[in-house]
């Protein structure tokens, strides 16, 4: 009967100590070796791969960025200026020498972006030889108001003319555009040939001169008179010269 009891003792004794170690391993290894290894688990999931899909999209834009400039600058076309382009084209030589006179060729190069209406030849015809002989001999005056008309800040495609009514031009005075059937004028003069583009700008070739309001060309014969009076200018002071000069 002691022996019994005796063996009791040591089984309830055994019981409690190994649940006191089974109790303790599981308490120790829930609340700190688990949330340790969930926190790790989770910033290796979501930090490496964020930093990578960032780097990844980044270059991605940029990539997408630059080639849609690049395809838009081929596009374009443009491989010159506003002045050089015109130039080359053949057929606005008296506007390039226009330009040229009234001391425009640097701003019209490397200025802009601009919208240039630009007259042919055959628009600067129809003015009498007198006339753009006289406005070439004083480019200051009308002849530099007349050109700055020509142009407007910005590019303006011939599909954006067809929904604006006015632009104001580099002379300060408005422009009226409007839409005749498909035909855009502008001041009354027809866009002919659309869109040529350059690398500050866009030409819109037109089959007319602008005149700004309050500006008038000079009257034919009007050079014939400068140079008269020029004349005149000229023996007049030979003639004082000579006059006070002692005998």
């Amino acid at each position: 009967m002691k022996n019994l009891i005796v063996l009791l003792a040591l089984l309830v004794a055994g019981g409690v100590f190994v649940a006191g170690c089974t109790t303790g391993d599981t308490g120790n290894a829930t609340p700190t070796e688990t949330p340790g290894a969930t926190e790790t688990a989770t910033a290796e999931v979501t930090t490496l791969p964020t930093e990578a899909m960032t780097t990844e999209m980044t270059t991605e834009m940029t990539t997408e960025m630059t080639g849609e400039a690049t395809e838009t600058s081929t596009e374009t076309g443009a491989t010159a200026n506003i002045v050089d382009t015109a130039a080359e084209a053949g057929q606005f030589t008296t506007l390039v020498a226009a330009i040229e006179a009234a001391g425009l060729t640097e701003e019209l190069s490397t200025g802009g972006p601009y919208t240039v209406f630009a007259p042919t030849d055959a628009a600067f015809a129809a003015i009498p030889t007198e006339t753009m002989d006289a406005l070439l001999a004083a480019p200051e005056g009308e002849l530099t108001q007349i050109l700055t008309y020509h142009v407007v800040d910005g590019e303006y495609f011939v599909a954006d003319l067809a929904t604006i009514g006015s632009l104001d031009t580099l002379e300060g005075s408005a422009l009226n555009i409007s839409v005749e059937g498909d035909t855009v004028m502008v001041d009354g003069a027809q866009i002919i040939e659309t869109d040529i583009p350059a690398t500050n700008g866009i030409i819109q070739v037109i089959d007319a001169v602008l005149i700004p309001p309050g500006v008038e060309l000079p009257a034919a014969g009007a050079t014939d008179n400068m140079t008269e009076e020029a004349t005149e200018e000229m023996t007049e002071e030979v003639t004082e010269e000579a006059t006070e000069t002692p005998a």
